[in-house]
């Protein structure tokens, strides 16, 4: 072979290396021309990025009946504003009105999405806890380039879904393909190529190895590569409802409470003593309602939301009956190994409790059973965000989706008993010693009036009593089912 003169600089065996590659494709598809039939064992392969992207923008932009491919949460097409990569799509999807083809992009997840959003949640967590700015600025730049990117596509008639389980169906395909399950995407075009990329992993492409009929065994390969595809869609969903949840979950990180390990200690043994005060004020509260209705040793199942350091659950695990189920939950994972440590080391083997990690925002419930006990104590409610109510009906803000799933959990003969800090204190910002003067702040602006409290908890379908003043600080509130 001819030796490339690259003047001296060090390229030669570079240069070499990428002409021996062009030739070795150009003569499979020579041959494959010459023959008509397949003549190399071996796919078309492109080791450069940019490459992979040529080949794969010429590849879709020739589609005329399917376009079908999978991809990652990951991916830097996706994550980033490529108008390159975006602008090729389009103009597929603009072809569409005249071809008729079918494109579908699945983002795969490598669990089922609740996990993976918690997954989210405790990554930007760590973030904001670290201090990270300049790692912040890029998980939400990220998320927000992935949705407009989403919506872009879905607007101009793409269909996009989200599933997992990817790897319990890879093994069905050929071993000779060499698929790395959260690693490899594929695209299918038409009947006549499939592409699999490597790189999801790292969210770069790395390489690319095209298969075409110039390649052996390539109907066989790629009707797997298609069953595969199939059978995954089959147990996708959309991915819109998604990425609403992200928003909501960088939003929702962005302005939460932030409690350390030794925030949690401080509330348990060290808060100031007006403080520790209150939060006497409040169980002893709360127990003398249990004993007056006759609840004390008789309830069966007990739910604590938002229980940070597990203080409920234990106090009043003596007013839960032998057989009875005690939950506690939290969506900071902190408080959740927080709890199950002092659970464990303070009540033994004592198997009614359970502590989870749970975000009692959404609308997925942490039980499928009622309970006859809730709580939801120490101001907790007034961390939920909500909207002004300006028509006839509540907004369906985090707040009124706590109350209604409050409503949901509650057994007819249960009771449910919430605090939230007065008007007077939040304009006095005499809220707990442990938040910062930013928290305090926020939850100053953000308080609820207990008209508008009271108005939502009747349009969730619940009887409120007449809230009982603590400190002057706090009001406690009992709720239950109307009686007959």
């Amino acid at each position: 072979m001819k030796r490339i003169n690259e003047s001296g600089f060090g390229f030669a065996e570079a240069l070499q290396a990428a002409q021996q590659s062009l030739d070795k494709n150009k003569n499979v598809l020579r041959d494959y021309l010459e023959a008509r039939g397949p003549g190399s064992e071996e796919p078309i392969l492109f080791d450069s990025e940019s490459l992979a992207i040529l080949a794969y923008k010429g590849a879709i932009e020739a589609v005329r009946e399917r376009y079908w491919t999978t991809t990652f949460l990951s991916s830097g097409f996706w994550c980033s504003l490529n108008e390159s990569v975006l602008g090729a799509n389009l103009r597929l999807l603009a072809d569409r009105e005249r071809t008729g083809a079918s494109v579908r992009r699945l983002f795969l997840l490598p669990v089922p999405a609740g996990e993976e959003l918690q997954r989210l949640q405790d990554e930007r967590m760590l973030l904001r806890k670290q201090q990270d700015v300049e790692g912040l600025a890029r998980f939400d730049q990220k998320f927000a380039n992935l949705a407009e990117n989403v919506h872009e596509l879905i607007r101009h008639g793409c269909d996009i879904r989200i599933a997992h389980g990817a790897e319990q169906l890879h093994p069905a395909l050929p071993a000779e393909l060499a698929f790395e399950p959260g690693d490899t995407e594929i695209a299918i075009y038409d009947n006549w190529r499939f592409d699999l990329f490597q790189g999801g992993r790292s969210g770069t492409i790395e390489s690319v190895c095209g298969y075409t009929p110039a390649t052996a065994r390539f109907e066989q390969n790629r009707d797997r590569v298609v069953e595969y595809f199939e059978r995954l869609w089959a147990k996708s969903q959309p991915i819109g409802e998604f990425l609403e949840r992200i928003r909501k979950l960088i939003e929702y990180s962005s302005t939460r409470i932030e409690y350390d390990t030794s925030w949690l200690v401080r509330y348990d043994h060290a808060l100031p003593r007006e403080d520790e005060a209150l939060k006497v004020a409040e169980f002893s509260s709360v127990q003398v309602e249990l004993t007056r209705l006759a609840r004390w040793g008789k309830v069966r199942r007990f739910l604590d939301v938002g229980t940070c350091t597990a203080r409920y659950p234990l106090a009043l695990r003596e007013a839960v009956r032998a057989d009875g189920d005690i939950m506690a939950i939290d969506n900071d994972m902190d408080c959740v190994r927080f709890s199950q440590e002092k659970v464990q080391r303070e009540s033994g083997n004592d198997a009614r409790f359970k502590i989870k990690c749970h975000d009692f925002r959404s609308t997925e419930l942490p039980s499928e059973q009622k309970f006859d006990l809730i709580t939801c104590m120490m101001g907790t409610l007034s961390h939920f965000e909500h909207a002004p109510w300006e028509g006839h009906r509540p907004p369906e803000d985090a707040l009124q989706r706590a109350i209604e799933n409050f409503a949901r959990l509650l057994d007819e003969e249960g009771v449910l008993f919430f605090t939230v800090w007065t008007e007077k204190a939040c304009q006095e910002l005499r809220l707990l010693g442990i938040y910062t003067d930013e928290d305090r702040q926020r939850l100053a602006r953000t308080s609820i009036t207990r008209q508008e409290l009271q108005r939502r908890l009747e349009a969730a379908g619940l009887r409120v009593s007449t809230p009982l003043l603590l400190q002057d600080r706090m009001d406690l509130y009992r709720c239950e089912w109307p009686r007959p």
